[in-house]
């Protein structure tokens, strides 16, 4: 009896043992997970409504702070809420690029630093000519402000204008400044910006944590170069330091962080609250999963702008131009916005310059407009030279030496001639072998590559 007790108690914690490791997957995932605030701002906590707000746009590199603090309960200032509305439309890079203030600046003073944010605000028309004026950098901003700010940055501008006169939604209306109006209207309308549901408090300021919340609900909306590293989609599978990730209809795994910080509506929660089928966003950091946002699964995904990529197909000359890329297996047409930019490999150029066949990636607004267009190879930059040719080479690359009038400084300019160049003589379409040492010619050059050939024999 004893034995048979022994083997009873013994298969008992066998059994316990067994049970243990077998749901120890999901009961310890948290284990290890160290949830600390390196990677934040020391400060975020101050303002817990707030936080996911400040912690995601803090590790996109949205928002910055000094001394690893956000200092959230300070108000929010014109130029930050103009430095903000440029980075979440891509546009800080070039604003970094320029080096003076717009020439119909008569503001208060800028700091060195900041001169190219105002001066890409006036390019894109987020500051007019009367803000321009008036400007004050350090002041804080107003609410009214802010929208008009947005709506801008969206190029919504003439959307704005339609509605000067629209009757708004809040009690407070009569306070919107007229000028204000349609912003204001669009920027409710759109669900960016709401007040509390009476009012809209036009000419109130904004704590830095409310402008976080604000440009988080606008970063949501917006596809931007920001969102490379971010990832929506279903969790297939989970594990302590692995997530698996249905995306439409691939599946991706990622490494999560030890210190993975996750967010349910606006509560930080644990990684265990994580399970197979939840909707969510990924923000990697080196492929490692940093932040995970647990969404609504019914929540739709209602962007503003989003980006495509895909190959240029047809260039449409009408009022609006129109463009017509191929995106995978879809063929879309959208339509130019006046104001779309035109970058190829970081220089700016036109839309002229734009090449059937391009490999583009088009930010669209949800009218169907074409806002900013990035190609994947330099501009197209066309010149021209003359003179005698003084040695031509059809071998492996082709060259072809003239001695120009455009450069008395050498003997002979050699060129690339590309294979595919036109070649005319005497005004008749020729080739190659028809060009000869001596013979006076114009060349065109694309990108100093040789395009096009006009001799005399």
């Amino acid at each position: 009896m004893k034995k048979i007790i022994s083997m009873i108690l013994a298969l008992t914690l066998i059994i316990g043992a067994t049970s243990t490791t077998v749901f120890a997957g999901n009961d310890n995932r948290d284990k290890g997970k160290a949830n600390i605030q390196e990677k934040f701002f020391k400060d975020s906590g101050e303002v817990s409504w707030a936080q996911k707000a400040i912690d995601k746009l803090k590790l996109k590199g949205l928002l910055k702070g000094s001394n690893g603090k956000y200092q959230p309960n300070r108000s929010a200032t014109q130029l930050e809420a103009i430095i903000m509305s440029l980075r979440i439309m891509d546009w800080e890079d070039e604003a970094l690029l320029m080096e003076n203030l717009p020439k119909k600046y008569k503001g208060a003073e800028v700091k060195k630093w900041a001169v190219g944010y105002i001066n890409k605000a006036a390019e894109l028309g987020i500051l007019d000519d009367v803000d321009l004026m008036y400007f004050k950098p350090n002041a804080p901003v107003k609410r009214h402000e802010i929208a008009k700010y947005i709506i801008r940055a969206l190029q919504k501008e003439n959307e704005a204008k339609a509605k000067m006169n629209a009757d708004l939604p809040f009690v407070d209306a009569a306070a919107v400044p007229q000028g204000s109006v349609g912003y204001v209207y669009l920027i409710n309308d759109l669900g960016i910006m709401k007040g509390d549901g009476k009012r809209f408090n036009p000419m109130g300021t904004l704590s830095r944590a409310e402008m976080a919340v604000l440009f988080y609900n606008l970063d949501e909306r917006v596809d931007n170069d920001n969102d490379i590293d971010e990832f929506r989609g279903i969790v297939d599978s989970i594990g302590a330091d692995e997530l698996v990730l249905k995306i439409g209809a691939l599946k991706r795994t990622f490494d999560v962080s030890n210190d993975v910080v996750v967010y349910k509506a606006a509560k930080k929660v644990a990684y265990s609250t994580v399970v197979k089928g939840a909707k969510v966003i990924l923000k990697t950091i080196d492929g490692v999963v940093e932040y995970i946002e647990i969404l609504n699964i019914n929540q739709p995904d209602d962007k503003i702008i989003t980006n495509y990529t895909g190959e240029l197909m047809a260039i449409g000359s009408g009022n609006p131009a129109t463009l017509t890329v191929k995106i995978e297996e879809m063929t879309a047409i959208f339509k130019v916005a006046d104001g779309a930019e035109f970058y190829f490999k970081g220089v700016k150029g036109t839309l002229s310059d734009l090449r059937i066949g391009d490999k583009v990636r088009i930010a669209v607004d949800n009218v169907n407009r074409a806002l900013k267009v990035v190609v994947d190879r330099q501009i197209a930059v066309i010149t021209q030279d003359q003179g005698k040719i003084t040695a031509i080479d059809l071998m492996g690359t082709y060259h072809l030496s003239i001695n120009s009038t455009l450069d008395s400084t050498t003997d002979s300019i050699n060129y690339i001639l590309s294979k595919d160049a036109d070649v005319k003589v005497d005004n008749v379409i020729a080739d190659f072998e028809d060009l000869a040492v001596g013979m006076d010619v114009i060349i065109k050059l694309e990108n100093s590559v040789i395009e096009s050939v006009y001799a005399e024999s």
